[in-house]
């Protein structure tokens, strides 16, 4: 038995002894880098952090674009957007994205690039529109070989700016969506409280008609019993509408907060909120 586990462990493949080395060294340096404003040479020693197989390549990418970004906000310096821009899009060319999320993600940082190279009448030549193919090979067994992605060409500023308007209407949709469910469950959640608070209306009634008996009255023990547990439910239920109103407070002013915080775009359909002297509430709007 000792014998069989010992082949095991010796059988056991094992990772290079100077990777975690290598990755803790390049987290490092890409920290002291940021931390130092230096986010060009930051952003570089991500990139090469993204190329080493145990490292978490997604998060590495994601750091040296928003270094990119930070080295163009700094410096003004095109080149570094043009770096940031092809980062993004070698990522969308890599693709085997978690989920569609974390691809829009990165559609919507390319966008955003593109749309500020457009803003500032820049131009990325084919050496600057893409970092140095080393520095973004990500191992993966997903990852197509790096001369099989399709080389990223300079997109035109009105199909930036085209894709760019789609993506702020998926965000108005994302929030106008998000506001509404929010102000359905904060409508649900108050009218839980005003049932509540009517059962705790109708307990309280009881116990006063309970005390309200001629000196010397006494309740059997069985009376006293549902008389107690009365007074509990009674503090359940005063205890309940109280966090349901809070709870339906919180949510239902997210709710409209998210609703009237979107732009406003003509819809034939529409719910807005409104408020008055009376009071507030949503309102749905109907055009003909």
């Amino acid at each position: 038995m000792h014998l069989f586990m010992l082949l095991l462990l010796l059988l056991q493949p094992s990772a290079p002894p100077d990777l975690d080395a290598r990755i803790a060294a390049l987290t490092a340096s890409a920290a002291a880098h940021h931390d130092a404003g230096a986010y060009a040479a930051a952003a570089n020693d991500y990139l090469k952090l993204a190329s080493l197989p145990r490292a978490d390549g997604e998060t590495a990418l994601k750091q040296a674009h928003l270094n990119l970004d930070a080295a163009f906000v700094q410096t003004s310096d095109v080149v570094h957007l043009c770096h940031a821009l092809g980062v993004a899009r070698r990522r969308i060319a890599m693709g085997g994205f978690k989920s569609d999320q974390a691809r829009l993600s990165w559609e919507e940082r390319a966008a955003d690039d593109e749309a500020r190279l457009a803003a500032v009448d820049g131009h990325c030549p084919s050496a600057a529109a893409s970092p140095p193919p080393q520095l973004l090979d990500v191992a993966s067994s997903a990852t197509p070989p790096r001369d099989e992605l399709p080389t990223p060409t300079a997109m035109p500023a009105g199909r930036a700016s085209v894709r760019l308007d789609r993506v702020g209407e998926r965000r108005r949709r994302a929030r106008t969506a998000a506001g509404a469910t929010l102000t359905g469950l904060g409508l649900g959640f108050g009218g839980l409280m005003g049932l509540t608070l009517a059962l705790h209306v109708q307990q309280l009634a009881a116990l006063r008609r309970a005390n309200d008996v001629p000196d010397g009255f006494t309740y059997s023990t069985s009376d006293q019993s549902m008389l107690a547990k009365l007074h509990d439910d009674a503090r359940l239920t005063q205890a309940a509408s109280i966090g349901l109103g809070v709870a339906s407070a919180v949510i239902l002013g997210t709710g409209i907060g998210l609703l009237a915080s979107r732009r406003r775009a003509p819809r034939s359909m529409a719910i807005v909120p409104h408020g008055g002297r009376h009071g507030g509430g949503v309102m749905l709007r109907l055009r003909f």
